[in-house]
């Protein structure tokens, strides 16, 4: 009969919440699974492959991620023992993957290589051959051509395609020019100076063909060859004999007037002296309307005017002043003449020009000579070194409108201030006389205006009583008090204070007026209450709504009063006190006679 084994099992919650015994399984019906208990920990682990790592010596799988093979010495050997082994999906190899056989087969469409391919060759040594390639900017594809043979290499990295084909470059199959014969081929830059001889070389092309020629062979076919040049530019060409042709024109009147051909020696002098003979000279002077010369029969003759002389040498007419002319260097003597000293410099010593006055002297920058009834411009001159005594009025009075003093040019006057009531300072000679920040009056301050403003943060009056509208002494048409300002909204101003109402000579207290008082106070005005006050009244006699208001320690006589006993106390009171037969009746809170008080008839 066979065994069956049951374990205990549960849901995945329920497990989790287990502590089995070390070495009990349970199985986890909700996720299919095996845990493994250790007598502590709660839910176990799972066991196999459903979540426990399997280890193998030093081989455990599962570990750093799922799928994963790790070892502990970071090498993994998978030994085949001489078979083969296969991966049947794909393989990722995180690290460097070691293929120790002699033969390695990719059998892929493509094979990606991030970087380069290095080959050790056939010498294990510390040289090798790396592959690799010019980091792309785009896909590229290169084909390997369907040949055996050696790739060939470049000396430098270029990005320049090879537009020539095999068969153009086998052309060079065989050549032994050298670099610098195939550069002159191409257009070099740089001629020598070697000389040409006749036997000397020249390649042209013979209908395709490439051939050698000799320059002599080249010279015996130009000399028997004529060309016509055009637009060619000849430089110290040498013509001789005669020459012909029709851009040659032998014209004495150059009739054909063409801005192409060349003229004949001839023709140009016939020309030129048959235009001569035709031709004069026109010319005019400051006076004497036009004039003219012809030039194949007439002279022209120069001839100077008034202290003009001209002379003839050569091909050159020279015109000179002759000696009535004076001169800038010569010493003539000037006779009746102007000169405008705004346009000309005269010079000469002192002496000269006074020798030379005939109505005065001239006085010199330097000299010391006396000036009599002259006037000097202090706006265009500076006066200096002159002394107060040579000033008929060499001082300078200063007056307070009671005294004065005299100060004498060149001196000091000070203006001074007093302390804490004028002060002076002076700035590029500007004076500056005002008040300083604490002004004291020692004497009475009298203010005419209309306002007087404080701007001070205390106000200390040592006079004891304030006199008021001292102006109202003719009639009483002013109000006669003081307000302040106050603002409980923040966004009105209102005035309060107390004053003597002139209407009928009572002084009341006020707030909440909308407007300043103004010599009157409006108590109509917007705004306007009854201030209260709160005091302690002390007075013989007073009136309370026009009524009189008795005290409690003075003697008063009541008619027709109320006085509550509620709130008093009343003792004392005998008939005998009544000056006349009055009844006094103490009532209760309801108004009913409690104690009826007759008094005696006198």
């Amino acid at each position: 009969m066979p065994t069956i084994l049951q374990l205990r099992r549960g849901t995945a919650a329920q497990n989790a919440a287990y502590t089995g015994s070390v070495g009990e399984l349970t199985v986890d019906t909700e996720n299919s699974i095996l845990r493994l208990h250790d007598g502590s920990t709660a839910g176990g682990s799972a066991v196999g492959s459903s979540g426990i790592t399997p280890t193998f010596g030093n081989v455990k799988i599962g570990v750093t991620a799922a799928g994963e093979i790790d070892t502990s010495s970071g090498n993994l050997t998978i030994d085949s023992a001489g078979g083969t082994v296969t991966i049947d999906d794909n393989l990722t190899v995180s690290g460097n993957l070691t293929v120790s056989g002699t033969t390695t087969t990719v059998d892929s469409t493509t094979v990606n290589i991030q970087n380069a391919f290095v080959f050790e060759g056939a010498s294990a040594d510390d040289h090798e051959t790396t592959l690799t390639t010019i980091d792309p900017t785009a896909d590229r594809t290169i084909k390997l051509p369907n040949v055996s043979g050696t790739i060939p290499v470049l000396a430098a990295e270029s990005s320049t395609q090879i537009t020539a084909t095999p068969a153009e470059l086998n052309i060079l199959d065989g050549v032994t020019a050298t670099a610098t014969e195939i550069n002159l081929i191409d257009g070099g830059t740089t001629p020598g100076t070697t000389a040409v001889a006749g036997g000397d070389g020249l390649i042209t092309n013979d209908n395709g063909t490439m051939q050698q020629t000799t320059v002599d062979t080249f010279d015996t076919y130009f000399a028997a060859t004529t060309k016509t040049l055009t637009n060619k530019t000849l430089t110290s060409p040498v013509i001789n004999t005669s020459v012909s042709g029709s851009a040659i024109k032998d014209e004495d009147d150059m009739s054909s007037n063409s801005a192409t051909a060349l003229a004949t020696q001839q023709s140009i002098k016939a020309y030129v002296d048959t235009q001569l003979t035709a031709e004069d000279l026109d010319f005019q002077a400051d006076s004497g309307g036009a004039l003219s010369i012809d030039l194949d029969s007439e002279t022209m003759t120069f001839t100077g005017g008034t202290g003009i002389d001209t002379s003839g040498s050569g091909n050159t007419v020279t015109f000179a002043i002759d000696s009535t002319v004076a001169t800038l260097t010569g010493s003539q003597t000037l006779t009746n003449k102007t000169i405008a000293l705004g346009s000309n410099t005269v010079s000469g010593t002192t002496s000269q020009f006074n020798s030379a006055l005939s109505d005065g002297s001239f006085a010199t920058l330097a000299g010391t000579e006396t000036l009599t009834n002259k006037t000097i411009s202090g706006a265009d001159n500076t006066l200096s070194n002159i002394g107060n005594s040579s000033l008929s009025n060499s001082t300078i009075t200063v007056s307070d409108g009671s005294n004065s003093t005299a100060t004498a040019l060149g001196g000091t006057i000070t203006f001074a201030g007093t302390t804490n009531e004028v002060e002076v300072s002076e700035s590029s000679g500007t004076i500056t006389v005002g008040l300083p920040n604490n002004v004291t009056i020692s004497g009475n301050l009298t203010v005419s205006g209309d306002t007087t403003t404080v701007n001070t943060a205390t106000l200390a009056v040592e006079d004891p009583l304030i006199n008021l509208a001292t102006g109202n002494d003719s009639s009483d048409a002013v109000d006669i008090g003081f307000y302040g300002l106050y603002d409980t909204s923040g966004s009105q101003d209102l005035y309060a204070g107390m004053f003597r109402d002139a209407n009928d000579g009572k002084f009341k207290l006020f707030k909440d007026n909308q407007a300043a008082p103004t010599t009157t106070v409006n108590t109509s005005g917007t705004g306007y209450a009854v201030a209260t006050l709160v005091a302690n009244i002390e007075a013989t006699t007073a009136t309370l709504g026009g009524s009189d208001i008795i005290s409690t320690d003075n003697t008063k006589t009541l008619t027709n009063k109320t006085i509550v006993a509620g709130n008093n106390t009343i003792s004392g009171i005998t008939s005998s006190m009544f000056s006349s037969a009055v009844t006094l009746q103490i009532l209760d809170s309801s108004g009913s006679a409690v104690k009826t008080i007759i008094g005696n008839a006198s």
